[in-house]
């Protein structure tokens, strides 16, 4: 009755808690949207708990949340079990991710649980990383390691300088770069605009990291 999308089964329940100030009921329902936010502005885009969000319902899962004020909050993730899967023989039927030779991207994103994630990813398959928060900051890594760099990813929506603002520069300084775009929305007017800047591929946050590293491999030169 709480969740009409529920399917009957067993669910496996992961559930994660706090002590923190809590969570006014008046927004209780608000904060899986994306883009609402309760920080300063240039504190946070409001899509961290959009992208749980995401990635919960891309399994068929649930999310409930408990909050009171001044004792904190209890978030609890459900994904449908299955009793009978065999996790092993998954595991060893699937193809290996594309890993890199050791080419170096330039990531920018504002949202730091984003940034994080992404970049282990691809360390752990074999890039070089460099990180930046903003396009501000991204321009002048890019700038000081054009020659270096062999990708660029960046986040379509941030602070000081977005996305689409970056890729114009780039586009002036290197002609050539390979520019990789990332959003949480999936309807953007800035997609045409970086598609006419020559950016051909837009992933839509969450993406799974399979789509990412298949499509570094795609726009990255065959090592020969």
């Amino acid at each position: 009755a709480q969740n009409p999308e529920a399917k009957a089964g067993p669910f496996l329940c992961l559930r994660v808690s706090d002590t923190g100030t809590g969570i006014p009921k008046a927004i209780l329902d608000k904060i899986f949207e994306p883009f609402f936010t309760t920080k300063e502005a240039g504190k946070g885009t409001g899509l961290g708990l959009a992208t749980v969000m995401g990635i919960v319902k891309s399994h068929a899962g649930l999310i409930q949340v408990q909050s009171e004020i001044g004792k904190g909050s209890t978030f609890s993730v459900m994904l449908p079990a299955a009793p009978n899967a065999s996790a092993v023989a998954e595991e060893t039927s699937r193809e290996p991710l594309p890993a890199g030779h050791g080419e170096t991207i330039l990531l920018v994103d504002d949202e730091m649980g984003i940034l994080a994630a992404t970049r282990k990813l691809l360390e752990r398959h074999n890039y070089q990383v460099l990180v930046a928060t903003d396009g501000a900051e991204a321009l002048t890594l890019f700038t000081r390691q054009r020659a270096s760099i062999a990708l660029v990813i960046t986040d379509v929506m941030m602070p000081v300088m977005d996305g689409v603002a970056l890729t114009r520069v780039i586009r002036k300084l290197a002609p050539d770069a390979r520019v990789i775009a990332s959003s949480g929305l999936e309807r953007d007017g800035r997609f045409e605009e970086l598609r006419a800047l020559g950016v051909t591929t837009v992933l839509t946050k969450p993406y799974p990291a399979e789509k990412l590293l298949r499509a570094l491999r795609e726009l990255l030169p065959a090592q020969k």
